[in-house]
């Protein structure tokens, strides 16, 4: 039968109190609960046996920075142009990115200052987003899968590409003056872009446009 623990020298006339205490996992037994700055404590211990609470200030310090990660959602590693602005009128070469080691996501955005041509049916611009597989020939990069924004030929309509697990809540967000493609694959250290167009274009004429390149972690 269970019974807990109980003072040992209550004062005259009163029945002795039960003691703080625990029930001791797999027995019918308690034992005291010891106290530390006026409130129950627990000690932590690892496999081997090396304690690892109280948390010290060095173990809270790495905590609250990764809170801080966690309460303010994704943070800028590097930003970078990556195409510079200027008039294109016909699909770009593949640019590699350069991804920092830290980074978890890409926002990669084609803005798009203006545009003049004539465009027929199928025909406008769209940015794509490769995932590199390697080598598999001496000299030939092979491709694997890609993201890529819906052609149009609307004015001033930027495209946007979120990679990575952090931008999994955007869903299918658009806007009116953004075309945008969201995909929550992790980030490989191979990636490229490239920026296709097509359509009819007189002297002068084309997209002007740049690439940016947000990485966050």
């Amino acid at each position: 039968m269970d019974r807990l623990l109980r003072e040992g020298n209550p004062p005259t006339g009163q029945l002795a109190s039960p003691k703080p205490q625990y029930k001791k996992p797999g027995v019918n037994e308690y034992e005291p609960v010891e106290g530390q700055h006026g409130a129950p404590f627990a000690i932590l211990k690892d496999a081997s046996g090396n304690i690892v609470s109280p948390a010290t200030e060095a173990t809270l310090e790495q905590v609250r920075a990764l809170l801080s990660g966690v309460a303010s959602g994704p943070i800028v590693v590097k930003q970078e142009v990556v195409l510079a602005r200027g008039i294109y009128t016909a699909t770009t070469q593949r640019v590699i990115l350069d991804k920092p080691p830290e980074a978890r996501g890409l926002h990669l955005f084609c803005r798009v200052h203006g545009r003049t041509g004539m465009f027929g049916e199928g025909q406008g611009m769209s940015l794509a987003c490769v995932f590199n597989r390697g080598v598999a020939t001496p000299g030939v990069t092979s491709y694997g899968l890609h993201v890529r924004t819906d052609r149009t030929t609307a004015n001033y309509v930027g495209h946007h590409i979120f990679i990575g697990p952090d931008f999994v809540g955007l869903g299918d967000a658009q806007g009116d003056f953004a075309n945008v493609k969201v995909s929550p694959m992790v980030l490989t250290t191979n990636l490229n872009f490239q920026v296709f167009i097509t359509g009819t274009f007189g002297e002068g004429e084309g997209y002007d446009m740049e690439v940016i390149a947000v990485w966050v972690r």
